[in-house]
């Protein structure tokens, strides 16, 4: 009787569970896509963009942004990491900026699927991104509409 589990728990078994958990992982995550930059209106400095982005970052923690809080871990001239933890997850970009572009880089995650090699990720972190990157878009071109140029900002009440 002891040797009867042993008989159903074969290596092929084995093998068919362990497939099945790694595909189940797999389905979840997605291709991270290749960044496309935010763009900097014209009236807009690097400097500029620097201030705009650094208070946007900061005003993902109130109310008005209905994403995940982002904060600074790092913050030199033209290059910002900044990450997010919501839950039990982690995951860090590169912001880097100067007076034309913002491209924004997945840099790693905790609990997110991230691979590297794979460039893969779990759907839900591209779609922390993808908020985020709305709202920092946003608040380049509403600085821009309070300096008297650039067109309006997708998605922007004017």
């Amino acid at each position: 009787m002891k040797h009867t589990l042993s008989r159903l728990v074969t290596r092929p078994t084995i093998l068919l569970m362990l497939a099945t958990m790694l595909a189940g992982c797999v389905a979840r995550t997605v291709s991270i896509p290749e960044p496309s930059p935010l763009i900097v209106p014209d009236n807009i400095s690097s400097e500029q963009a620097g201030l705009v982005l650094r208070r946007a970052i900061l005003q993902t923690g109130t109310r008005d942004f209905r994403g995940h809080a982002w904060r600074i871990e790092q913050d030199q001239s033209g290059y910002l990491i900044i990450s997010t933890r919501p839950r039990a997850h982690y995951l860090r970009l590169a912001v880097r900026y100067n007076e034309s572009r913002v491209p924004i880089r997945i840099i790693d995650g905790e609990n997110v699927l991230y691979s590297e090699r794979w460039q893969r990720i779990h759907g839900n972190a591209i779609g922390w991104v993808n908020l985020l990157e709305e709202h920092l878009q946003r608040a380049l071109y509403e600085e821009s509409l309070n300096q008297g140029g650039g067109p309006p900002a997708p998605g922007a009440q004017g």
